[in-house]
């Protein structure tokens, strides 16, 4: 059964230099100029589980930690890099998915990174080791270095 922890509402987007690899579908875009936007203004909002793994016990949910509260967003520290890593890992299959799960697990990392969430080294590995388990990717080439230039919700 699915845990779902956060609910997003609205469009939110970053940028990256993965370039040439538009897909697009209810809830996730990604344009040809690098951009990925999440598409949570649509319905009831995306909705997630934060980093994994989470289990429900007792109407209690219980697993990996999100992180504090980041003053900035009021959003735990992990909520976007658990957002944008989830939304692109739940469409790894979809006929015309490009990012890779190397892709997708360096835009998390750098999002942690960019957050100055403290355990960045341990949600990064537990999502190359972890990751995994959630199947084969019909993508495996990467266009490495990954960059993430701007985030439509942080204003430098």
């Amino acid at each position: 059964m699915a845990i779902y922890k956060f609910t997003h509402h609205q469009e939110d987007w970053i940028q990256t230099n993965l370039t040439k690899k538009d897909f697009e579908n209810r809830w996730l875009k990604i344009e040809s100029n690098g951009r990925i936007t999440l598409k949570g203004a649509q319905e009831h909002g995306y909705a997630w589980d934060g980093c994994s793994p989470k289990w429900k016990i007792s109407g209690k949910i219980f697993g990996t930690p999100d992180g504090r509260i980041d003053p900035k967003t009021k959003k735990p520290k992990t909520y976007y890099a658990s957002m944008f890593h989830d939304a692109i890992y739940q469409y790894k299959n979809a006929q015309t998915m490009k990012i890779s799960r190397k892709e997708a697990d360096l835009i998390f990392l750098i999002m942690l990174k960019k957050a100055k969430f403290r355990f960045w080294r341990i949600y990064y590995l537990g999502v190359r080791i972890g990751g995994g388990f959630y199947g084969k990717w019909r993508t495996t080439s990467s266009q490495l270095p990954v960059e993430v230039s701007e985030y439509s919700w942080i204003s430098d």
